[in-house]
């Protein structure tokens, strides 16, 4: 999976993967996101539905595990569904072999 550390001295290839959305947007937004996404799992699952005894704990071997490479797959996911260049950056392509992919 894409990492927000290996992607951090990328800036092209970062906006390209999140859908034109710079270094700079992504850190502006990355507190606030922190804030509600904190708040958000003291009082609800990630499911929705209400917590009642188990406090949220982030593992070691999560799949996400800081709060930047949440946030980069949400834009990943939501703002990007273009598959093939996905899965051509994966391969490190460039962007000009991918289009034909």
């Amino acid at each position: 999976m894409t990492r927000y550390e290996t992607l951090k001295d990328k800036p092209k290839r970062f906006v390209s993967l999140t859908g034109n959305h710079t270094l700079e947007e992504f850190s502006a937004l990355l507190p606030s996101f922190s804030k509600r996404f904190l708040e958000f799992v003291e009082t609800q699952t990630l499911d929705g539905k209400r917590r009642k005894k188990r406090r949220y704990t982030l593992y070691k071997n999560s799949c996400l595990p800081t709060q930047e490479d949440m946030l980069l797959f949400i834009f990943r996911t939501y703002a990007f569904p273009q598959v093939p260049l996905i899965r051509g950056f994966r391969r490190f392509k460039s962007q000009k072999s991918i289009l034909l992919y």
